[in-house]
């Protein structure tokens, strides 16, 4: 089937197959080589790649001039992970997501994060789509990565995503190129009064986001219901120094929101960007 559809589309492939070897033997690897300038390497988000396969394919696989990798995993070893990415000095995007809560936490990044990727790694890297820790460890390089300027961070509630998400923020107030970030709030979100002190913000790494101007907040399933803390969102937005635009898409604010961002941050200007769902209101 996938050769059909390749050949459909005029395109001729080169087949190498190649029996995985222990520790990594978990059945076959069959790569398709396509003539192409800039290849990707997409896994179709169905497919879930279990711990062991990802790590496999991430182990063993080398693409020349590899432009993109995504995929959504069960997990990935953090050396695996490195390794890709040392092997490919050419890819320019990064999205992988993988479940990070309670119930599933990440395996994903255990090694990684105790290894930073090296200063050369990655020098055309412009897009990071992913998971806090992913954020986290990737921005702890000491690599500038003079190309990035896209950055859209997953957020769910795992028992390291705060520590994840402000060592991304930590990363981003390294790399002043940056100024817009994408969040998706799955099941955690930065301004939660749990964990969200708002007597305690002096040290808050958002203060040193000062080239962020503009924040886009996607939220997932049913988690508008953070937009019910319009006080302590109101406190995190003020930490920005320099956001002007705040984007809320997938949510309908609560009603008097507007009215209430207007007085307590009027310089941030909020884009109407939502469908259905709403959330109380600010009585």
């Amino acid at each position: 089937m996938i050769l059909r559809s390749l050949w459909q589309r005029g395109i001729r492939p080169s087949i190498s197959i190649d029996a995985l070897d222990p520790p990594d033997a978990v059945g076959t690897l069959i790569v398709f080589h396509c003539a192409a300038d800039s290849p990707n390497l997409h896994f179709p988000s169905t497919l879930w790649l279990s711990v062991d396969e990802a790590t496999a394919i991430f182990n063993n696989l080398t693409i020349p001039l590899l432009r993109s990798v995504g995929a959504g995993l069960s997990g990935l070893s953090g050396a695996a992970l490195r390794g890709f990415l040392c092997r490919h000095p050419t890819v320019e995007r990064v999205l992988l997501r993988w479940p990070n809560d309670v119930n599933h936490p990440s395996p994903a990044l255990q090694v990684a994060r105790q290894e930073p990727l090296p200063s050369e790694a990655l020098p055309r890297l412009r897009d990071i789509h992913g998971n806090a820790d992913l954020l986290g460890w990737m921005l702890s390089s000491a690599n500038p990565f003079p190309q990035l300027t896209e950055i859209v961070m997953h957020l769910h509630n795992g028992a390291s995503t705060r520590g994840d998400y402000l060592a991304a923020l930590r990363g981003l107030a390294r790399r002043p190129a940056i100024e817009a970030v994408g969040l998706h709030i799955f099941d955690w979100y930065p301004w939660d009064p749990s964990h969200f002190d708002v007597a305690a913000t002096a040290g808050a790494p958002e203060r040193e986001l000062s080239h962020l101007v503009e924040l886009r907040v996607t939220f997932k399933f049913a988690y508008g219901a953070g937009l019910r803390y319009i006080p302590a969102l109101t406190t995190w937005l003020k930490l920005f120094p320099s956001l002007r635009q705040l984007a809320l898409m997938d949510v309908s604010p609560p009603q008097g929101f507007e009215i209430f961002l207007a007085k307590e941050c009027p310089r941030i200007q909020w884009c109407k960007c939502y469908p259905p769902r709403k959330y109380g209101d600010l009585s």
